[in-house]
């Protein structure tokens, strides 16, 4: 046994009820938005009753949910059992809190057959999808896993690591209603062959990606999301005019101007682009989680997904969101909240790990390798539809 145990058990309460709070606070899928709302509340009987289909019917995050409240026991009775299969149900999908709970549990054989070589695969996983420190917790403990592994188990363990791709989740289609528009949102392409980027929970489960770009529709392919930061691929038959670049793998500092550029089309009531702009208020982690920071830009229903950009025109995150418990009033009259931004440090890790192209600005600030393109031109209106 390695000297420093990881008794998952014990912080299950306080670790993952944190994480879920994060997730309930953002702007999820309209399938589950109330379920979540019920949990940051505590409302866990009403929070039960709604996200129980909605993980029935696969949604990664609702499992997740509902695999922590049988885990620390939130209504229902608290029984291992029930909840580790749903959170493998969540790991198989690429949410990284659920594989790091899951491999913890294979490795002490709690709720679940005893698999030294399975855990080691789901920390490794989650090491490489989470951020901060509790990305170091579990590569820290996916090292000592493999210490007690034989050469034989390692290699294969690490070989199943490198190979596994979360399998593409997209909602069962079987209501008999006909498809409406659930929520919109913003993308932004990342490569002359029409691969986008935008928010995870604007995508995420959509029957069909409806993408607007000019005066072209059509309908976008679902590739990859991170469940984490909050980030998705989607891939189209588009042949933009200009694509994003990014900065490098630094995040901007405190007080750094930026803009975000993107469609609010409830505000605007046009598909015209809508530029807010403020400053980077911290650059580390944005409640908790450190694949966002904090902003104080005005952000409007739809911009989820827009880029971020810095003064040069470069790109330095995507903006996601709306920060909790604002007070400020006279915000709320104009603008929906201020915005989170994914770092450009986690969606590089991202497109890094999905072998997604993208464009980095040059390292030579004397001679840069383009002119940053106006976001205007490579930015899209996203609408996820379902029944």
């Amino acid at each position: 046994m390695p000297k420093k145990t990881h008794n998952f058990l014990k912080v299950a309460g306080a670790l993952l009820v944190g994480v879920v709070v994060a997730f309930a606070s953002a702007p999820v899928s309209a399938d589950y938005l109330k379920g979540v709302q019920f949990y940051a509340k505590k409302e866990y009987k009403d929070a039960y009753e709604e996200l129980l289909p909605e993980a029935e019917a696969g949604h990664a995050v609702a499992q997740f949910i509902i695999a922590v409240m049988y885990d620390v026991g939130q209504y229902v009775k608290k029984d291992g059992k029930v909840a580790a299969p749903w959170y493998r149900k969540a790991s198989e999908q690429g949410h990284p809190d659920a594989q790091y709970r899951f491999a913890g549990m294979l490795y002490e054989g709690v709720d679940v057959p005893l698999d030294r070589e399975a855990a080691y695969q789901w920390a490794a996983l989650a090491a490489d999808r989470l951020s901060g420190p509790r990305q170091e917790r579990a590569a820290t403990f996916a090292k000592e896993i493999a210490a007690l592994l034989s050469t034989a188990q390692l290699e294969r363990a690490k070989a199943a690591v490198a190979a596994w791709r979360p399998p593409v989740a997209t909602a069962d289609g079987k209501s008999a209603g006909p498809l409406r528009p659930l929520r919109v949102g913003t993308g932004f392409f990342l490569n002359a062959s029409g691969t986008l980027l935008t928010n995870e929970h604007v995508v995420h489960a959509c029957q069909r990606i409806v993408v607007s770009y000019g005066d072209k529709t059509i309908v976008g392919v679902l590739l990859d999301v991170d469940f984490g930061a909050d980030l998705a691929t989607v891939q189209t038959d588009l042949k933009p005019s200009s694509f994003a670049r990014f900065t490098s793998d630094r995040r901007p500092k405190a007080d750094t101007p930026v803009t975000v550029i993107g469609y609010a089309v409830t505000r605007t009531k046009s598909r015209d682009a809508l530029t807010s702009s403020g400053t980077v208020l911290n650059a580390s982690a944005a409640r908790g989680n450190a694949a966002w920071f904090q902003t104080s830009v005005p952000i409007y229903r739809g911009q989820s997904g827009s880029p971020a950009l810095d003064p040069t025109g470069q790109v330095v995150g995507a903006a996601r969101g709306v920060s909790e418990g604002q007070p400020d009033d006279a915000l709320r009259k104009t603008a929906d909240g201020q915005a989170e931004v994914v770092g450009v440090d986690s969606i590089s890790r991202f497109l890094g790990r999905t072998k997604t192209p993208f464009e980095k600005a040059s390292s030579d600030h004397a001679a840069p390798s383009t002119i940053p393109a106006s976001a205007s031109d490579f930015i899209v209106l996203l609408e996820c539809w379902g029944s």
